[in-house]
């Protein structure tokens, strides 16, 4: 899922691939012996590090503005706060439904609902909206934003069945939203979820550029839940290629 123009191609500068001002861009699928052409307008000439060659050393998350270290220990402040507020205690914990399960840190969250659980996931489309807007191309990215939730609730191994959206903007467009009502779409109907409503907010003094992010419920029963407990040496791990630019996941 994602962007189906898959890599640039118009011109190559050391690490990156550089698109040029043109009128139209010309993109193609890499590794693909019939390479698929397609032609988008571009607003203006757009970076995106891109390589052949391993990444070296040098190519850090701090380097790219996020601090990795810094954002854990703020995560650790936000669930030490937490906990320390609420005394360690689960606030359904003398409840039959919705008591969380024992086993913690992993992608969604588990809570107790008879001979089942639930699993609740939230995230959001990242960095990869910057492209979006640079290219003023919304077709896809709920898509992403689908798939981010529908696959963390998978690794757990419960059947998704819900989703709900969140998209914040600095004005309202009706027509870049209409691209994301066709997207959410198509992205519910491959991740076969109910779209059970969402909420919008145009918040000019606090964003610059369209933000969408989405929370995903799915059920497992619970001798079906996937720990990772049994993966053992010799285990196989799949990998599917991508097909463009994706939100990671």
């Amino acid at each position: 899922m994602g962007f189906q123009y898959a890599s640039f191609t118009p011109q190559h500068k050391q690490n990156q691939i550089i698109l040029q001002k043109h009128n139209n861009i010309l993109f193609k699928k890499w590794g693909n012996k019939k390479q698929q052409k397609s032609i988008y307008t571009v607003k203006r000439p757009v970076q995106v590090s891109s390589s052949t060659e391993p990444p070296s050393s040098s190519w850090t998350y701090a380097r790219s503005g996020v601090d990795i270290d810094l954002e854990s220990s703020s995560v650790g402040a936000l669930i030490s706060r937490f906990k320390s507020a609420t005394n360690g205690k689960d606030p359904r914990q003398d409840r039959k439904y919705g008591r969380l399960t024992s086993k913690s840190g992993q992608f969604a969250g588990l809570i107790e609902f008879g001979d089942k659980l639930l699993a609740l996931t939230t995230d959001g489309v990242g960095s990869k909206l910057s492209i979006a807007a640079e290219l003023d191309y919304y077709d896809t990215v709920a898509i992403d934003c689908v798939a981010m939730n529908v696959n963390d609730l998978l690794c757990v191994g419960a059947e998704p069945i819900a989703f709900v959206d969140y998209i914040a903007v600095p004005k309202a467009n009706p027509e870049t939203w209409a691209s994301l009502g066709n997207s959410l779409a198509v992205a519910c109907m491959k991740g076969r979820v109910s779209l059970c409503g969402g909420e919008t907010a145009t918040l000019p003094d606090l964003v610059k550029e369209l933000d969408m992010s989405g929370t995903a419920l799915g059920w497992v029963p619970k001798d079906l839940q996937i720990t990772g407990d049994d993966c053992a040496p010799g285990d196989w791990i799949l990998g599917f290629p991508s097909t463009g630019f994706h939100s990671n996941g």
